[in-house]
């Protein structure tokens, strides 16, 4: 439980992130204002967008597993620093919630039909992973 709980607080910017898009979807198919309803997500992403979001998230997961890679089997001074500020778990979090969250966008680009739902689930991954990613390079640096 406290693994959990202590996962979830480093993971507070994505989870906040995926409740105010969510709110701001829901808050658009209910409203007629003229900026929120001149937004058409399927002319927005189109099949050649999708692809090019598939590419992108398939090379951050290749950037994930490289690092993971180079810090699990070398001592460098990098890894030395993170364990004296007790980095390591945050970093772990975030590489492996942004894998997920990675491998659920590129799911959703590649293999699901594009629709209304599936197009607010797909910008509410595709912020999440962003900002996991942004996270994993402050972490790391």
């Amino acid at each position: 439980m406290k693994g959990i709980i202590g996962t979830l607080r480093n993971l507070k910017s994505e989870i906040v992130a995926a409740i105010v898009l969510s709110a701001i979807c829901i808050w658009k198919e209910h409203t007629s204002l003229n900026f929120l309803s001149s937004v058409n997500l399927s002319s927005y992403l189109s099949q050649d967008r999708l692809n090019g979001i598939a590419a992108f998230f398939a090379i951050t997961i290749g950037v994930y597993i490289a690092v993971i890679t180079v810090l699990a089997t070398t001592e460098i001074g990098i890894t030395k620093e993170m364990l004296k500020k007790k980095l390591d778990r945050p970093l772990i979090d975030v590489m492996i919630v942004g894998i997920i969250e990675d491998f659920i966008a590129v799911g959703l680009a590649v293999f699901i039909p594009l629709n209304t739902i599936t197009g607010y689930v797909l910008i509410i991954f595709l912020s999440a992973s962003i900002i996991s990613f942004l996270k994993f390079t402050v972490l790391l640096v």
